[in-house]
Parts: structure tokens; C-alpha cells; sequence
């Protein structure tokens, strides 16, 4: 099997992870195929099986983005892919995150 896509971007990771926001970042993918000039970054409910929460589109060289307005004590999943002039990388990475934060007792 030939694939003419990049990889998929590696060693993703969170930091800042609060109740209502998360920073996400992402190294670049280890199997490039070309040149890498753009990220797209997205997020749904880990339960949920289609559609996205938020999208971002980013430049080459920003590798890290801050998704807010999220639900403390939810679990997220994230998708993160490289993309050339021509292609996507397909599967995109995937991570998935619990937001914290109290229930107030």
C-alpha cells in the first residue's frame, strides 16, 4: 500500500489542561512526504462518533493551540493533521483529554 499523504504529526501532547480550556501541541510528523504548510486542529466529545466541537486551521510553524469555552470533568478527543499543498495526513493523531475541575463540594 502507497501513501502519498504526510504522516500524521507526532508526539502530541497537552499542557495547561484546566476545567474550561487546554493547550494542545504537537511535534511534526515523523514521515513528512514533502513539505509540511499547514496543521488543522479539532475536537469533539470523546463519546461522540462524528462532527467536531472546533476546528483551526494553522501555519507551518505553529504547532501548539489553546481550545477554550470547554465543559470541566468532560474527556475530549483531539485530532491533529499535517497537511502539504496537495494532501491531508490520513489518519490525523489523536489524543484524548479529561478536563478537571471541582463538583463543588
Amino acid at each position: 500500500m502507497f501513501c502519498s499523504g504526510p504522516g500524521p504529526p507526532s508526539r502530541v501532547r497537552f499542557s495547561n489542561v484546566g476545567r474550561t480550556s487546554v493547550t494542545i501541541a504537537w511535534d511534526p510528523p515523523v514521515y513528512p512526504r514533502g513539505v509540511i504548510t499547514r496543521y488543522k486542529v479539532a475536537y469533539r466529545f470523546n463519546s461522540t462518533l462524528t462532527g467536531f466541537i472546533w476546528e483551526s486551521l494553522l501555519g507551518r510553524n505553529e504547532r501548539q493551540r489553546t481550545a477554550g469555552a470547554l465543559n470541566a470533568q468532560a474527556f475530549y478527543r483531539f485530532f491533529v493533521w499535517a497537511g502539504t499543498n496537495t494532501s491531508w495526513s490520513d489518519p490525523p493523531a489523536e489524543a484524548v483529554v479529561y478536563t478537571g475541575g471541582s463538583t463543588g463540594k
